[in-house]
């Protein structure tokens, strides 16, 4: 027995070669005709049996739509207008993933990398100052210690980064911490904010470089993982500049105690 499918509305209907339509009732309403039951069926699924004409079809029937056979994607025929894709590198030593990848962004991201390392040996500097025993603030030592330990780590996340994209990492020449006083403690971390904000406009070139190349991946990777984090590194910086200006270079005890704070359970 032949069966066209088609659709009135919601309810589906089939009809049958011989004229009749056999279709399903909710548990509420009948349709016009004598209920059949057939062995095996639920009591909750009546079936009936009716003219299949148009007459006795008041709502619309839409029939289902037969999708013409046109691909949307074929790989094949798009990597043959796509001929850089299949293009296997010429010189030694070329990345095969690279995609999308100006070498603007990668040179941004040197430079970046190497601002980085830069600030981590600045502040490994301050560490190594605080540290000794004729100052002996342990609290700046450790706070230093551990900024100096983060930008060395931010750097290396930039370099794998390189890496991944396919760019190829070049490392510049790290330049020597200038001999400063770092007896006020006050100076000392309003130099330390004043370097972060320098960091925070080299993220911003850096994210602007990956905008004007159309980089989204970098653009996003720069202002949620690193633009935030810096954001927040300024504010601290400003706040612990402030405090200190509160106490004064001179009042020993205020500084003594702040140090402790700021090692111990940080502020």
């Amino acid at each position: 027995m032949a069966v066209q499918a088609s659709v009135i509305t919601n309810i589906p209907v089939a009809c049958l070669a011989d004229g009749g339509v056999l279709r399903s009732v909710d548990r509420e309403g009948f349709s016009t005709g004598s209920p059949i039951m057939r062995e095996g069926e639920s009591k909750k699924l009546r079936l009936f049996q009716q003219p299949c004409r148009p007459s006795a079809v008041r709502k619309r029937v839409i029939p289902y739509a037969t999708p013409e056979a046109t691909a949307f994607f074929e790989p094949f025929k798009e990597l043959e207008q796509r001929e850089e894709l299949l293009r296997l590198p010429r010189e030694p030593h070329q990345s095969l993933a690279r995609l999308r990848f100006e070498g603007s962004s990668e040179s941004a991201l040197n430079n970046q990398i190497n601002v980085l390392y830069n600030l981590s040996y600045v502040y490994h500097s301050l560490f190594a100052y605080f540290d000794r025993d004729d100052v002996a603030l342990l609290g700046f030592a450790s706070y230093f210690k551990e900024e100096s330990d983060r930008r060395r780590e931010r750097a290396q996340e930039l370099m794998e980064y390189q890496t991944v994209r396919g760019g190829r990492v070049q490392l510049h020449a790290l330049v020597q911490p200038e001999v400063l006083d770092f007896e006020q403690v006050r100076k000392t971390l309003a130099l330390a904010e004043s370097l972060e904000k320098l960091s925070t406009e080299k993220f911003y070139a850096l994210h602007q470089a990956a905008e004007e190349a159309q980089d989204r991946h970098l653009g996003h990777m720069i202002r949620k993982h690193y633009l935030a984090e810096q954001i927040e590194i300024v504010k601290r910086l400003s706040e612990y500049v402030a405090q200190l200006g509160l106490i004064g270079d001179q009042d020993g005890h205020g500084i003594y105690y702040f140090d402790r704070v700021l090692g111990t359970e940080g502020i």
